[in-house]
């Protein structure tokens, strides 16, 4: 034992040096160790919280798409009835009287000719403000739904089913006041282009590419109308009568106790609608239709008999307006029209997303590669 004593006593500060060396070894060790299991933890925590929010948004979604689906017979319903080419079409089946113009058919079926092609247009149009619409409402109450479910939001008061009932009943502005202030928009752009193009002589031969032609030439003017003034759609899917007395004081909804009333989720909603990407996905929605409509009037063309003409003479346009009519129909046709294309929109897509995600405040998006 006295060599062992003497060897430490010689050896003391080496001994003291690697002891120190060695715990500091391990503590270091624990450290590293503890650290990795807490990233793996973390990293474990975020891929479980991304795949909640996934399958949420999945969800969202497909909710979304099936209400698109089941709005369309009242939309095109709307659509038909804030038109009024049917009162146009009954007068011009009933006999001339002595006492009517000359020319009273020609103004007449110049008249149901604008409605027809109006009507063409303002199914685009609405077509694709219910799609992106939908998307947006959909996607800022699931973003608040998401969040009411997490463990440390379970203080918080959840939105009531009476305020989800009234906000998701904001579409049918749309098929009510709405239709009819959209038709309203576009009705004098397309009887400024009409009365330019070669369509306003009724005896003028007439084929598909004529009427396309006059179609996109209407929605470049809505567009350019679009990008000089401030957006209208939000007109056409909100109302704009607000109780002002009601109005809540301004709050950040992500911070507060209390679950966002009917009227913050509107605003929140609103300032979407103004946002350039939502016009940006209207427009790639009201492509979409055009070139759909384009391909069915083509196709439905090339299917009619035409032993009274020669081969691929052109129409009159008396004769192209019951196609034209239609093939507006058919684009509210869940199976037939360009539905299944417009909620696969790419810009539609990138506009859900970006507003789930917003209104679920996350810290770790959903990667494009998992939508």
């Amino acid at each position: 034992m006295e060599w062992m004593k003497g060897f430490v006593r010689r050896h003391k500060w080496k001994l003291a040096i690697l002891g120190t060396g060695a715990a500091t070894v391990y503590a270091a060790k624990a450290y590293l160790d503890g650290k990795i299991r807490e990233l793996e933890q973390q990293a474990l925590e975020e891929h479980i919280s991304r795949a909640r929010r996934q399958t949420h948004f999945e969800s969202n979604e497909e909710s979304c798409n099936i209400t698109v689906e089941s709005l369309l017979p009242s939309l095109y319903q709307a659509l038909e009835e804030s038109l009024g080419a049917v009162e146009l079409l009954a007068k011009l089946r009933v006999a001339p009287s002595p006492d009517d113009k000359p020319n009273a058919k020609a103004i007449l079926w110049q008249a149901l000719s604008i409605k027809v092609l109006t009507g063409a247009i303002a199914a685009s149009y609405s077509l694709g403000l219910l799609v992106v619409f939908l998307r947006v409402q959909l996607n800022v109450l699931g973003g608040y739904l998401y969040i009411s479910t997490m463990p440390e939001n379970a203080a918080k008061d959840p939105i009531s089913s009476e305020v989800q009932r009234k906000f998701l009943g904001l579409v049918e502005h749309l098929q009510t006041q709405g239709i009819q202030d959209l038709i309203a928009w576009i009705e004098p752009v397309v009887d400024e282009v009409f009365q330019q193009s070669k369509l306003v002589v009724t005896s003028s031969d007439v084929d598909h590419a004529d009427i396309m032609k006059l179609l996109q030439e209407v929605q470049m003017r809505l567009e350019a109308k679009v990008r000089r003034h401030d957006s209208p759609y939000a007109a056409f899917l909100l109302p704009d009568h607000i109780d002002e007395a009601s109005q809540p004081p301004a709050t950040d909804m992500r911070t507060a106790t209390t679950a966002p009333d009917f009227y913050t989720l509107m605003c929140e909603t609103k300032d979407v609608l103004e946002a350039p990407q939502f016009r940006d996905s209207v427009r790639a929605c009201v492509n979409k239709c055009f070139h759909h409509f384009d391909d069915s009037i083509r196709m439905r063309l090339s299917t009619i008999p035409r032993e009274t003409q020669e081969p691929k003479k052109p129409y009159l346009l008396f004769q192209m307006l019951p196609i034209v009519k239609q093939q507006t129909k058919q684009l509210f046709n869940p199976t037939c029209g360009p539905l299944a294309e417009l909620l696969t929109v790419k810009e539609v897509k990138e506009l859900s997303l970006s507003v789930y995600e917003s209104f679920s405040n996350v810290e770790h998006p959903i990667s494009p590669d998992e939508r």
